[in-house]
């Protein structure tokens, strides 16, 4: 009952036309542009290879990176270690501020809308109860698909490939928002990827003390190299068109680690594994050409600590769409932007996730 109040309370929220009039101006982008989200599911920034992670996990975005196509940030993490959490804060213009919720504020789909962007969710996961952001995000979209299975079933068309079809066939010319959701690397590994990519091996992971364990961490691998496959599809569906895609995931995860060994999973704790997230931007071929500019402001922003708490009005500034809640200091897109700090949340605590003091990306 609680998180189906919380959903209507954020409906009203996005029928509020006091939270855009006349906030929202005209984007910098003037032509046709498709702005694409992908959200991946358990993806842990130091277990690919993109992040020096010494087995070959991402060989596709190791490529796209080493063309220049691709952008890895160094150092973001998510704002809480589950998909509804950290979904609340990825999806709107929460701040943090004493006495505000995330409800309270505009959303990413309802803000694209008003800028007179067509919208669309396509998602592989569950949504049959009201803690999946799909219940509360997608309410809005002007197209929803969901390909979504049991969570713990896999049949041969319950993978993430079966949202390929859906992504093949976004080619509308109008300004256009996409979000796609992952099932990624959700927990249990071995169903999220098909058995030709079985690639790693349980023998291989002599880090491992127990079988259980190999067996587990192995397949966790197989399922970011088979995300890595996926997303170097749909990159090159969305290179001939003018084109921007994100790709990053919802939260870490714990696999096997030194002060918990034997679990795998994630939605408990507060810790670098299970806050850790690749973040990756692509700008296709003619969007590069027509605006260097915008492609140079993200490049420079590769390095900067971020959080993906503030992509909502970071995404937005960055294409020139402002509401009263747009905020320079936590556009990591911006020079202004004042390396605020990064906080972490799951029921009433709090952490503070200190930056990175070293380089893993190229």
């Amino acid at each position: 009952m609680k998180e189906r109040t919380l959903v209507n309370q954020h409906i009203a929220t996005m029928t509020d036309a006091a939270h855009f009039t006349p906030f929202i101006v005209q984007p910098s982008i003037q032509e046709p542009l498709k702005v694409v989200v992908i959200l991946g599911e358990s993806a842990r920034a130091d277990f690919m290879s993109a992040y020096g992670y010494p087995r070959n996990t991402t060989p596709a975005l190791n490529s796209l990176i080493n063309a220049k196509e691709v952008i890895a940030y160094n150092d973001a993490v998510s704002s809480a270690p589950s998909t509804y959490l950290s979904g609340q804060r990825i999806f709107t213009f929460w701040d943090s501020k004493p006495g505000k919720e995330w409800y309270d504020f505009p959303d990413l789909t309802t803000t694209f809308k008003r800028a007179n962007f067509k919208t669309k969710w396509i998602s592989n996961q569950d949504f049959s109860d009201y803690s999946s952001i799909e219940r509360v995000f997608t309410t809005s979209a002007d197209t929803f698909i969901s390909t979504a299975a049991f969570m713990n079933n896999l049949t041969e068309s319950s993978i993430d490939e079966r949202l390929i079809p859906h992504v093949l066939s976004d080619t509308i010319s109008a300004p256009s928002l996409t979000v796609i959701h992952l099932m990624g690397s959700h927990h249990t590994y071995h169903l999220r990827y098909p058995p030709a990519f079985d690639f790693f091996k349980a023998k291989d992971m002599k880090e491992c003390l127990t079988d259980d364990a190999k067996s587990q961490k192995a397949a966790y691998l197989n399922s970011l190299r088979y995300t890595d496959y996926l997303l170097e599809k749909m990159i090159k569906h969305y290179s001939s068109q003018r084109a921007l895609v994100f790709y990053f995931s919802d939260h870490g995860e714990m696999v096997d680690e030194p002060e918990l060994r034997g679990f795998f999973g994630h939605g408990f704790r507060l810790n670098s594994p299970s806050l850790d997230i690749p973040f990756f931007v692509y700008a296709s071929p003619q969007l590069r050409k027509e605006h260097p500019e915008l492609w140079e402001r993200i490049k420079k922003a590769q390095f900067r600590p971020i959080s993906t708490a503030w992509f909502t009005n970071s995404l937005t500034s960055l294409l020139g769409i402002h509401t009263k809640y747009n905020d320079e200091r936590y556009n990591f897109f911006s020079d202004k932007f004042a390396n605020p700090t990064r906080i972490a949340v799951q029921g009433k605590e709090r952490i503070e996730m200190k930056p990175l003091k070293r380089k893993r990306v190229r």
